[in-house]
């Protein structure tokens, strides 16, 4: 393995936070944006129907505003926090700055805003039960390991924190 990855000009630990957090981001927008959709097409399960607009323009705001989020949310990872959304990879610095002021976890309501409005786009009622279960899947992980881990690593700082900002319903900063 190490003489396969040694061929590459670039090493992973060389890189910057911000270019790590763009490779990442690219591979995971990539799946929740073409991955899930064309799987659940291959599977029956989404049919590509002619959008009204009733549905369409809802839609493509909702992604978008979604994808806004998401961006911001990395680059505010990567500049101020030093590292990347990746587990392997995460920020050295703690992060209340930026879209982190309103709520804890703007990241992953990006991401689940971005299936949601896939799934307005595309009329579609498996995509919004993905939608659902990434939310899920993300409130089982906060709760479980990434609260957890952010306690134990930033201590009374991260525990005023979630004082003062809810965890999925943004609140405007005081």
């Amino acid at each position: 393995m190490k003489g396969v990855l040694s061929c590459f000009p670039l090493k992973l630990n060389t890189m910057t936070p911000l270019f790590r957090t763009t490779v990442f981001s690219l591979v995971v927008l990539t799946l929740i944006i073409a991955g899930v959709p064309s799987l659940l097409h291959h599977f029956g399960l989404l049919h590509f129907p002619a959008s009204s607009w009733n549905t369409a323009v809802p839609g493509v705001l909702t992604f978008f505003l979604g994808l806004l989020i998401y961006v911001l949310c990395a680059k505010d990872l990567a500049v101020r926090g030093r590292g990347t959304p990746a587990l392997w990879n995460p920020p050295r610095e703690f992060v209340s700055r930026g879209l982190y002021r309103m709520v804890r976890n703007p990241m992953y309501l990006g991401l689940v805003l971005i299936a949601t409005g896939e799934a307005c786009f595309f009329q579609s009622p498996s995509l919004l039960f993905v939608a659902f279960l990434m939310w899920l899947m993300f409130h089982v992980f906060v709760i479980f390991s990434e609260e957890p881990t952010l306690k134990r690593k930033f201590g009374d700082s991260y525990l005023q924190y979630c004082i003062k900002v809810p965890r999925w319903l943004p609140r405007w900063p005081e």
